[in-house]
């Protein structure tokens, strides 16, 4: 009666998406999982909380399971009823459950159905805006071809990326992401123009790097690497771009190398 109940709310909640013109929501087996879990807790406990027993939140859960996420939201509910129109009907009903349902920034959801006899059903939803992460040779290949794309639409010549800065790109959102102190980029190449930022996406127009359009510069060497660290707990991009005028790029150290 669970599963069925699960399969029937993940039904009902992507048919309120689907009718308002939002993007359906893939059914993801492992966040089901953890979802089911937390019913799980709250059938022991009975009671009906989005902290687990040992105090930890929906983005402690997710972390520690091993998911990458941008966002994410849980729904909670108790029913003595087993018919999951009513279930779902109670949730559109309430304003801050219906939100969670209707967000249109999520991509997957997770449905966990638990019973506990003389009780009733549990429910758990957990949603997501998930990061499938790639490596760090396939995001800068496609974050280099996004970026002289802009610059050819803007007119300006597109960058020649520098393998030695490159490395001493990668090197730097490596150190980064591992909340470690680089050396300056500065010091490893000398004067150039250096953008690092963080973000879940690669996609440029989003994370908007700047001095891309600027035709102050005709070299650059650009590093990525994906990681997870207090300040990004569902992981994302570390992203160095440097930038500098033709042949102003003097060699650095040839010790240095990302694993360093």
């Amino acid at each position: 009666m669970a599963a069925f109940i699960e399969a029937r709310i993940y039904e009902l909640l992507n048919a309120e998406r689907e009718s308002r013109g939002l993007n359906a929501l893939e059914l993801s087996p492992d966040l089901s999982e953890l979802a089911r879990g937390h019913s799980r807790d709250m059938a022991a406990t009975g009671s009906l909380s989005h902290f687990s027993p040992s105090g930890k939140t929906l983005g402690d859960r997710l972390t520690e399971s091993g998911f990458f996420f941008e966002i994410g939201g849980e729904n909670v509910a108790f029913s003595e009823t087993f018919v999951p129109d009513f279930i779902h009907k109670a949730l559109m009903d309430s304003p801050q459950h219906k939100g969670e349902i209707l967000r249109p920034e999520y991509d997957r959801v997770g449905v966990g159905v638990v019973y506990e006899p003389d009780k009733g059903y549990f429910l758990t939803q957990d949603f997501v805006r998930s990061i499938v992460p790639v490596s760090a040779g396939e995001a800068e290949a496609g974050l280099k071809k996004q970026i002289n794309n802009a610059r050819a639409a803007g007119g300006l010549d597109p960058l020649v990326f520098v393998p030695e800065a490159d490395r001493v790109a990668r090197y730097y959102s490596e150190k980064k992401a591992g909340l470690k102190t680089p050396p300056s980029v500065e010091k490893l190449l000398g004067e150039v123009t250096v953008n690092f930022i963080t973000a879940a996406t690669l996609d440029l127009d989003t994370i908007k790097l700047s001095d891309v359009h600027s035709q102050s510069f005709q070299e650059a060497g650009l590093g990525v690497w994906f990681g997870r660290n207090p300040d990004l707990p569902g992981g994302g991009y570390f992203i160095t771009l440097i930038l500098f005028k033709k042949n102003d790029l003097p060699s650095p150290s040839p010790s240095l190398s990302p694993s360093d």
